[in-house]
């Protein structure tokens, strides 16, 4: 009997063993980037526009409505400026359109009721930059100037939103985007067949992705709508981790926790079925085979398809190129991490960088305050992070759990295999799940860490720390937690 014991734990430990043997698992980069990361330049900036609302809010009486209102009428006067100039969005003017906007963001948590008038010049201004940008040439230099604009404006308002003493969840905003025919009724928005909605997901790997452009963004997952305006039913097709290219209905969709949406649409064309055509496309051919996730992100290889693909192999269909200018990845840290998940492909189509792009414009985006908060922290956790990869912290994956790691993926393949999703996703290794367990626990750790020390920042200074600073504040936590400094 104890011969018989003996002779199974030995088994055990030695099949146990056996799964510890690590397998290499370099990946390749196929495909690079020429591309640099964009640099706002601006720590003098930030650093005024924080002095100024500390001082204003430690000297309220110092408030000047008269201010307010000058700012207002300067933003709405550079705006003039800027839309009157066929390249006015390349010149310095559009620099002191987003600077007076920025002084103008400031003043409004004293004077909350001018809340809805920064909202309106926000929607103007963005509705402006999109309709300007059909005038320049579709080149890195109108990019970056698109994106300034566009990420700035969202980011001063953002941090208003944030400072103001009422609370504003499920703010819808509209642009001129939302015409009321061939579509549907979703909150309070007509929502079209072809339209493109962005979002960004509440996990660790979402910060992953929304960070790693070279235009850091917002958003890290891209969706496409089909409408069939015979039964007003909606389907949404995204490509997931977990099971590939796959269709949801609308209210799964919406009601998965999300930190913010952006709903895109493509512009007029001759034919105004082109949208639907495309989106129709997609679902034909889901129908004819199944999809798997691409890990290596190559927007060129059809027969797999990470999310951004699944909108720009649709709109493929009907001509229409999207990600004109490819999105590239080229911090070290970013290209370090991603390769060790899997990623080959440095130029390719990140969910952020649609928002630029020549062929859509903005139709709404939806947001809650508490979320947006949570926004914040996770991308400040993430971007510190990447500085720690950038000086050679790299994801790692215990050798103690990579038996227990193999035998899931088995079960995983088996499961794959009935039509099931297993534990760890079709297309990731053992290895690379543990190394997403540990990415997913030091974020975690990290924004925990970080909204610890927010909390005293606002207890000392009476206001939410600025995204500027929670980078600050995410740093030092990531140099005490991985250098011991």
């Amino acid at each position: 009997m104890m011969k018989n014991l003996f002779r199974i734990l030995a088994t055990i430990i030695l099949l146990y063993l056996i799964l510890m043997i690590p397998v290499s698992s370099e990946n390749p980069i196929r495909l690079t980037t020429t591309e640099q990361p964009f640099e706002w330049g601006s720590d003098t900036l930030w650093s005024k526009l924080e002095t100024d609302f500390e001082n204003l809010h430690s000297n309220p009486e110092n408030i000047s409505l008269t201010n307010l209102v000058n700012y207002q009428n300067q933003t709405d006067s550079l705006l003039q400026a800027v839309t009157k100039d066929e390249k006015g969005l390349l010149s310095p003017t559009a620099d002191s359109l987003l600077i007076s906007f920025f002084n103008y963001s400031i003043l409004i948590p004293f004077q909350p009721s001018y809340t809805d008038s920064l909202i309106k010049r926000y929607k103007q201004i963005r509705i402006a930059i999109k309709e300007k940008q059909l005038l320049l040439p579709d080149d890195i230099v109108t990019k970056k100037s698109i994106y300034k604009l566009l990420f700035g404006t969202r980011a001063a308002m953002e941090e208003i939103i944030l400072q103001l003493p009422q609370k504003s969840d499920a703010l819808l905003i509209f642009d001129s985007g939302n015409e009321v025919n061939s579509g549907i009724d979703v909150h309070g928005l007509q929502i079209k067949s072809g339209d493109v909605l962005l979002s960004r997901g509440s996990a660790s790997v979402s910060a992953l992705i929304a960070r790693a452009s070279n235009f850091p963004g917002n958003f890290s997952h891209v969706a496409l709508l089909h409408l069939d305006e015979t039964n007003n039913e909606i389907k949404v097709i995204e490509s997931h981790i977990e099971k590939g290219v796959a269709i949801a209905d609308s209210n799964a969709y919406f009601k998965d926790k999300k930190q913010r949406i952006l709903v895109l649409r493509k512009r007029s064309a001759n034919d105004n079925l082109l949208p639907h055509k495309a989106a129709t496309a997609m679902l034909e051919t889901l129908s004819k085979q199944n999809i798997p996730y691409d890990f290596n992100m190559d927007y060129t290889d059809r027969s797999k398809m990470f999310c951004s693909e699944v909108a720009s192999f649709a709109y493929s269909t009907q001509g229409i190129k999207l990600w004109s200018i490819p999105s590239g990845i080229s911090h070290p840290g970013a290209v370090a991490w991603l390769n060790s998940f899997g990623v080959q492909y440095f130029s390719t189509q990140m969910p952020s960088d649609l928002e630029y792009d020549k062929e859509m414009k903005l139709v709404a985006e939806w947001f809650d305050r508490d979320l947006l908060w949570e926004d914040h922290v996770y991308n400040a956790a993430m971007d510190a992070l990447y500085e720690q990869a950038k000086q050679g912290l790299k994801p790692e994956a215990s050798y103690w759990l990579l038996p227990v790691a193999r035998v899931l993926k088995g079960w995983s393949v088996i499961k794959n295999q009935l039509g099931y999703i297993g534990p760890i996703p079709e297309g990731m290794n053992a290895s690379t799940a543990l190394k997403n367990k540990w990415l997913t626990k030091n974020h975690e750790d990290l924004v925990e860490s970080i909204k610890l020390s927010a909390s005293e920042f606002t207890k000392t200074k009476g206001y939410l720390p600025p995204y500027w600073q929670l980078v600050k504040i995410a740093n030092n936590h990531a140099e005490t937690k991985f250098n011991g400094k």
